[in-house]
């Protein structure tokens, strides 16, 4: 797998961009495994994952809302994948 990851900070407010591609092996399970992760993590999934065909795709995507409270902070991530 290859990453690629990007951060834009405006004072106390910053977005992050995490990608990964290559190949993998069970697709189903690694979107399992990732959002099982999330989870385990200490938050929450706000918006359940939902499953999304991009035109011109195969395999689908599944996007939702993982919310988590961190040192008095409240980290709010939508995901895709």
């Amino acid at each position: 797998m290859t990453t690629v990851d990007w951060q834009y900070q405006s004072g106390a407010k910053s977005l992050v961009l995490l990608s990964m591609y290559g190949s993998v092996s069970d697709p189903m399970e690694a979107v399992k495994q990732t959002i099982h992760g999330m989870e385990s993590s200490g938050g929450e999934l706000v918006v359940p994952k939902r499953e999304e065909r991009p035109h011109g795709t195969e395999e689908p995507v599944y996007c939702g809302v993982f919310v988590k409270r961190q040192m008095g902070q409240k980290f709010t991530a939508p995901f895709c994948t």
